[in-house]
């Protein structure tokens, strides 16, 4: 089980946030492993990135983006898509074995040089994609287990819940609450597939400055 969920304002702030729980399906037959510490990581000053499915390949992945360690959203998007490319030959052993598992990475942050949040994607269904989060509204996105289908209709419109969009510091507690609630939620629909563990990292522009807020508790 991999429960990741993120979101953006497209200006000034933006978070992911997910569980801890570890299971994935080995020969039809659900493997349960220890809790992670976290799913999320800072990969530079000014992205940070979160997933999961099978841990060897989302490890690495997290490794060559670390020691990328760009905060330009295309030298990100081009050394993914060269992963992409690789990674199914390097992995191919993994991949037959656990047929029924994904993969997948969301990444979030700002590029200043763009003057853009971007948001971008790489599963092993889909590849590589990328956008610029807009700024009209908070965007969210949630990244779940197919079979896990309540997961996207909890998501709703995060719009609602927020209280002031100008505010940077009313906008992260009311996301984080939100999706705090949101992983709540699932947990009671889906006790054995997601933990009551509750991270999340949020970025925040501040005066040109990128800002870093993490956190961890217990639902």
């Amino acid at each position: 089980m991999t429960l990741i969920s993120t979101f953006g304002d497209g200006q000034s702030v933006c978070l992911i946030s997910g569980d801890t729980k570890q299971v994935f399906k080995l020969f039809g037959k659900t493997i349960k492993l220890p809790d992670m510490e976290t799913k999320i990581h800072r990969i530079s000053d000014n992205f940070i990135a979160a997933g999961g499915g099978l841990n060897a390949v989302y490890e690495y992945v997290i490794e060559e983006l670390v020691g990328l360690n760009s905060n330009k959203a295309t030298e990100i998007f081009i050394r993914l898509n060269s992963l992409a490319h690789t990674i199914p030959k390097e992995f191919a052993t993994l991949f037959k074995i656990h047929k029924e598992a994904f993969f997948t990475v969301q990444i979030i942050g700002f590029d200043l040089e763009l003057g853009s949040m971007y948001s971008i994607t790489y599963n092993v269904d889909d590849g590589v994609e990328m956008s610029i989060v807009p700024s009209f509204g908070i965007a969210g996105s949630l990244i779940a287990p197919k079979d896990v289908s309540k997961a996207y209709e909890r998501l709703g419109d995060v719009n609602g819940a927020i209280r002031n969009k100008n505010d940077i510091s009313t906008l992260i507690e009311d996301l984080i609450n939100y999706s705090m609630h949101l992983q709540y939620e699932l947990m009671k629909d889906y006790p054995d597939d997601v933990s009551n563990t509750y991270c999340y990292h949020v970025l925040a522009l501040v005066n040109g400055e990128v800002m870093h807020f993490e956190g961890r508790t217990e639902l």
